[in-house]
């Protein structure tokens, strides 16, 4: 192998980059991950139904626990470790909504898909 081409390998391997923190928003409830998500052993925190590991230097979560918010976070891009760090949070009414022009009166016809893993959401 030439000289160039191992220095080119080295270049790209060096190039390529990690997952690295990156800003996400988010609306869910926060629960208690020991007590909600039996496979976030560790976790102080999670995002219900879909078990994002949470936590924050900003606010205190327990006073969160089963609560809806809208939040923002930085997630640190690990895949070993993953977590969202939440630096803004905002408590909102539940909400469910269906697209399709529903119209109060009107029949609505849709098809929901679930895992029985996740029912309790």
């Amino acid at each position: 192998m030439s000289r160039t081409t191992t220095l080119l390998i080295a270049a790209i391997a060096i190039a390529i980059p990690t997952v690295s923190a990156q800003s996400v928003q988010f609306r869910g409830k926060i629960e208690n991950g020991e007590g909600a998500c039996y496979y976030c052993p560790g976790f102080d925190f999670v995002v219900d139904c879909v078990d994002a590991p949470v936590s924050s230097s900003v606010y205190d979560l327990n006073l969160y626990i089963g609560m809806q918010v809208d939040a923002t976070g930085v997630f640190n891009g690990s895949a070993a470790q993953p977590i969202i760090d939440i630096t803004s949070l905002q408590v909102v009414a539940p909400s469910f909504s269906i697209g399709g022009g529903a119209s109060i009166g009107g029949d609505v016809k849709f098809t929901a898909l679930e895992r029985p893993a996740i029912s309790r959401c």
